[in-house]
């Protein structure tokens, strides 16, 4: 179901540091050593200044894509039969006698009356066990051709940067706030249906849903607007410039400073919909997503610096120092009749980032010890706070990684890291990649922990990154 639902074009992309899951060499690096096929793989804006190469640049530099899921095994598949058995009942109420008048007639209502009953405290129970554990998000991530490139420049003694492209996040989960089903009928005693109940039966009301009207009081087979799906996320466009130079060196070591300027376009969008039959509720959260959804404009601001010495390095990277923030439509104001405004005004909880998303400040620190020839090099970095992507899930990563590279254009370049993210879902990553013919780069990386998604068991989290780029 997720899969069609976060189904998503992105039309450019690029290296772009998103808060969320690392893209590139970021999958596997840990932070950045200065030899020359290391350098561009971090995203601190200072390295560019520690090649000594004129020109760099990407063919096809990145693309990266990526998938996670909550702490639910084959929750998809619980959502599903829910759903069937929704429908269910539904077919078995508009079975239903038009009124009651012999005792199989009572006796029809009375076990439909149990038969609701059950479904609705068993569904209450799953969505309730379900919420905040049952989600499931992917991510993607694509450079623009020629991106990045970096010119070292005589004239203004450092190096210009232009960068260029975007990505993709998109989330949906089980969100509640109450009970998913109630109709009432669990405080209505089926002993007391007998042929003088009086009894009408509406198949399809105003609202489409059956409808049963016993002793003067409505019981309405529907899902209650306090439990569903919410489905939220957003493209990120992005077109930045920096410059990178050497500022000092001794001979100890040389310290390089950078920045870089980023202009956004951002698309985020949210809908939310109600529990009923299966094919129905993926439909129309599709339709309810592309109906609300906003895109506004910004720019965000990095800087970097980073120390080099002739056996380690460290850096430090200041992430959007303005902190831009961007719009989330609101559902209610197109349509207040709408699942998505009925749903979210139900539970504003599952708004994750309140009104909007903000791409907030950032402190990352790396840094990475090296032999004298720098062919084996271990990294490490670590954020120093958390921030949220556009669908409301905390980042904070800490990670070491170990690379090698040889002295030869037909041995590839192994490398291999671990990392963690310290807030959120605090999962671990293995990952592992190589360079190829030294332009080639291929990383993946998944989860210690498993879960079950369709009858398939696997890592809850994994990504993969490709990525080609030339230096001369």
């Amino acid at each position: 179901m997720a899969g069609g639902i976060l189904t998503a074009a992105i039309t450019t992309g690029a290296q772009a540091q998103q808060p969320g899951q690392l893209a590139g060499g970021d999958i596997t690096h840990a932070g950045v050593a200065p030899h020359e096929r290391s350098i561009g793989l971090g995203t601190n804006p200072a390295t560019p200044s520690l090649s000594e190469r004129r020109v760099r640049f990407g063919i096809l530099s990145n693309i990266s894509a990526g998938y996670e899921f909550g702490d639910a095994d084959d929750f998809d598949r619980d959502v599903e039969q829910l759903s069937d058995d929704f429908d269910a009942l539904e077919i078995e109420m508009r079975n239903l006698p038009s009124d009651i008048e012999t005792e199989d007639d009572a006796d029809a209502v009375r076990d439909f009356i149990n038969s609701v009953v059950n479904f609705e405290g068993n569904a209450n129970d799953l969505v309730n066990d379900l919420t905040d554990s049952a989600y499931g998000k992917v991510t993607a991530s694509i450079t623009g051709p020629g991106a990045p490139l970096s010119v070292r420049s005589q004239a203004l003694n450092g190096v210009v940067t232009v960068d260029y492209g975007g990505y993709f996040e998109g989330r949906v989960a089980v969100e509640s706030s109450g009970d998913a089903f109630n109709t009432g009928l669990a405080g209505l005693d089926p002993d007391d249906v007998d042929q003088n109940t009086s009894y009408e039966l509406i198949e399809e009301n105003e609202d489409g849903y059956a409808e049963a009207i016993i002793d003067g009081e409505s019981y309405v087979l529907r899902p209650s607007d306090d439990a569903g799906l919410a489905v939220q996320g957003g493209i990120v466009q992005r077109f930045s410039t920096g410059y990178a130079r050497e500022v000092w060196h001794n001979r100890d070591g040389s310290l390089h400073a950078g920045a870089t300027v980023s202009g956004y376009r951002v698309t985020l969008a949210r809908s939310g919909v109600l529990l009923d039959d299966s094919d129905d509720v993926e439909d129309r959260a599709e339709d309810e997503f592309e109906d609300n959804q906003t895109t506004n404009t910004g720019f965000g601001i990095d800087v970097g610096v980073t120390w080099v010495a002739d056996n380690f390095s460290l850096g430090a990277t200041a992430r959007n120092l303005n902190a831009p923030s961007f719009e989330y439509p609101d559902p209610c104001d197109s349509d207040e009749a709408s699942q998505s405004c009925l749903f979210f005004e139900a539970n504003p909880q599952a708004a994750r980032n309140g009104s909007s998303w903000t791409m907030e400040r950032q402190l990352t620190l790396e840094g990475s010890v090296y032999t004298q020839n720098r062919r084996w090099i271990l990294a490490a970095r670590l954020d120093a706070n958390a921030v949220a992507d556009t669908t409301g899930d905390d980042y904070q990563w800490a990670a070491v990684s170990a690379t090698y590279i040889p002295d030869s254009f037909w041995i590839p370049s192994p490398r291999a890291g671990i990392r963690t993210n310290l807030a959120g879902e605090e999962l671990t990553y293995i990952s592992g990649g190589a360079t190829f013919f030294r332009f080639l780069h291929l990383d993946v990386a998944g989860t210690l922990e498993e879960t079950s998604v369709d009858n398939s068991t696997g890592p809850r989290s994994m990504q993969a990154s490709l990525g080609m780029d030339l230096q001369f």
